[in-house]
């Protein structure tokens, strides 16, 4: 009812703001309606939760951040506020400058779809993180159906996620330490061999 009325008020006002101007003035004018609802109080709770748990994490991020302004913007749009919050997630790290990051959690499914969303949404962050920024990423969150699965892959029977994790980020880190400082190979055969010294005095890591 709400949008056939906004639909229909929309309709007049155009017809009579068509009787103010000259006909060719607006008649390749386009009017419409787009009916947009207000976030839900979930949506709203799950970005302060996502803020309260970065700050956490990093309680550095609480000089970056105004989380009263996020939620004042949320509560009208909340992908908008979602960008200010990557913004000044964006700004810290280009602030700290780590050589590469690491992204470790564990996301255990329950009764509801809630895990579905923070599982996208974790993925969806972290690869946008890796396309906008110059530092390395490194996705290390699990996502099992129970506990026991976590413990296994904890440094359990499927091994060490947080290990392989390291790795990757020492890997990553080496890769664009010497992407930036052009890096030569000692020889040709290092390289063929792809075998790569790294220069640990150079080598910053933060958890």
């Amino acid at each position: 009812k709400v949008s056939c009325l906004l639909h229909k008020s929309v309709t007049f006002g155009a017809k009579a703001y068509r009787n103010l101007l000259n006909k060719e003035d607006v008649g390749t004018r386009i009017f419409n309606t787009d009916v947009r609802l207000l976030p839900t109080s979930q949506d709203i709770m799950m970005l302060d939760q996502k803020m309260n748990q970065a700050i956490a994490s990093n309680p550095q991020f609480a000089m970056f951040i105004d989380t009263f302004k996020i939620i004042r913007i949320a509560k009208e749009d909340v992908k908008l506020a979602e960008e200010y919050y990557r913004i000044s997630m964006k700004k810290m790290i280009e602030t700290q400058m780590p050589d590469v990051l690491i992204t470790i959690g564990s996301v255990i499914k329950g009764e509801t779809q809630h895990f579905e969303f923070v599982c996208e949404g974790v993925t969806q962050g972290i690869k946008d993180l890796n396309l906008k920024y110059d530092v390395p990423v490194i996705f290390c969150v699990l996502t099992d159906n129970n506990e026991q699965q976590s413990i296994d892959r904890s440094g359990g029977v499927h091994g060490n996620k947080g290990t392989e994790a390291a790795i990757a980020a020492i890997k990553m880190a080496f890769l664009r330490q010497q992407a930036n400082l052009g890096y030569q190979f000692q020889n040709e055969k290092l390289l063929l061999a792809n075998q790569m010294l790294i220069d640990e005095g150079k080598l910053k890591l933060k958890e």
